[in-house]
């Protein structure tokens, strides 16, 4: 494979239409990182290999976030030379490789606290959840195609796998030790009480990059997995009825 990083590094990823980029599957490809090597596509059919995504940006290293966003492409928490933890840039609309045009951007996060950990859809917006704060990315159109507001400054990503995206609302563990949910705007809907206190209790805090979140929508139930003391990888869970 094309990738340096080892096993330990989280691949961000998403599906990216450009017809003039991409052949096959209607012009769509999945495009991934590592956030340690270049970003990558793969298309999908038989006989493919992993690409080097082409794209213009000046100095490009790395980037721990990518989304499509309404046709545009973004890298967020991008390295150019230097990281860039509360930064993302769009290339143009459809385009993946335009990065100079009127369509393309480039946005610090100037009201955000702390470096930007994930990147989720919810509805027709971008949830940017920083460590100590979020941010909603809404796109307009105009003369100003997006624009980021920080609407939460009192929580942020607790750790970068400790969230999971359901239909139109998302489950996380805050930097505030409380689990959300959350539909949007300003207001988090605690739903972590029962199990808040032991949970960080027995949680080992030095390993909670290794916390994962999942759901079994059939049964109702959100899985929080969790090292404790002595732990290489989660090997506890909490369930609870979300």
């Amino acid at each position: 494979t094309p990738f340096t990083g080892g096993d330990a590094n989280r691949w961000s990823h998403t599906i990216v239409t450009d017809t003039n980029m991409f052949s096959s599957n209607g012009g769509s490809a999945i495009v991934l990182s590592n956030g340690v090597d270049d970003v990558y596509y793969y298309e999908g059919q038989s006989g493919d290999t992993f690409q080097k995504l082409i794209h213009t940006f000046p100095s490009f290293a790395n980037c721990n976030e990518i989304e499509e966003f309404f046709n545009h492409l973004f890298f967020i928490n991008y390295n150019n030379g230097s990281q860039n933890v509360r930064s993302l840039a769009h290339a143009g609309v459809g385009d993946v490789d335009d990065w100079t045009s009127s369509s393309s951007g480039f946005y610090t996060l100037t009201d955000s606290r702390g470096q930007i950990v994930r990147v989720k859809k919810l509805g027709s917006d971008l949830i940017i959840y920083s460590d100590k704060t979020i941010t909603t990315g809404r796109y307009y159109g105009s003369k100003v195609l997006f624009s980021f507001p920080t609407l939460v400054y009192e929580t942020g990503l607790f750790a970068a796998k400790a969230i999971w995206d359901f239909v139109n609302r998302h489950f996380f563990i805050g930097t505030d030790q409380k689990i959300y949910g959350y539909i949007g705007g300003r207001q988090l809907i605690a739903i972590g009480e029962a199990i808040e206190e032991t949970f960080f209790n027995e949680l080992d805090v030095s390993k909670k990059e290794q916390i994962v979140l999942g759901i079994d929508p059939g049964r109702h139930k959100l899985y929080i997995s969790y090292p404790q003391a002595g732990d290489t990888y989660s090997k506890s869970y909490y369930a609870l009825n979300y």
